[in-house]
């Protein structure tokens, strides 16, 4: 995540293995924006995931497609929800091509199942005290979902 003039906002830098840049991009849809994880698909695309209020004014769980070639924007998604704010700290890659998401909603800990579109396959919530939520979430080989926060 970075900043500069009116608020934060995302950017992807690519390196070679020397640590020479190839690019960097800037993603900018609103007034705040946080940048939390990123991820290469088996598709090859980069898939990040994060925060913006971009979209309606209320904090929204993002998630955005990056063509790695060049750091152009594929298509970026905003998903909340469950009435108030949905945030989206973790993304990770399932044994089945798609993509798993975990962070929090105003119901708890939020785990949702997107597919390389970013369509929702399905979206769930696990709340024991209303705290919790989801800053890690890891896949074993068998499509076990592991979540910590």
């Amino acid at each position: 995540m970075g900043s500069s003039g009116g608020g934060a906002q995302i950017y992807t830098l690519k390196i070679d293995g020397n640590g020479n840049r190839l690019w960097m991009k800037k993603l900018r849809f609103g007034s705040i924006e946080h940048g939390m994880r990123q991820i290469v698909g088996n598709n090859g695309k980069i898939y990040g995931c994060g925060t913006t209020t971009a979209f309606g004014g209320s904090e929204q769980g993002v998630v955005y497609q990056i063509e790695p070639s060049n750091g152009n924007i594929d298509w970026v998604k905003t998903y909340n929800n469950y009435s108030g704010s949905d945030f989206y700290y973790s993304i990770n890659k399932t044994p089945d091509n798609n993509i798993i998401l975990t962070g929090a909603s105003a119901a708890g800990n939020i785990v949702t199942k997107i597919d390389y579109a970013g369509n929702i396959i399905w979206n769930k919530y696990f709340n024991q005290s209303g705290s919790e939520f989801g800053d890690e979430i890891m896949v074993s080989s068998d499509g076990s979902l592991y979540m910590a926060g």
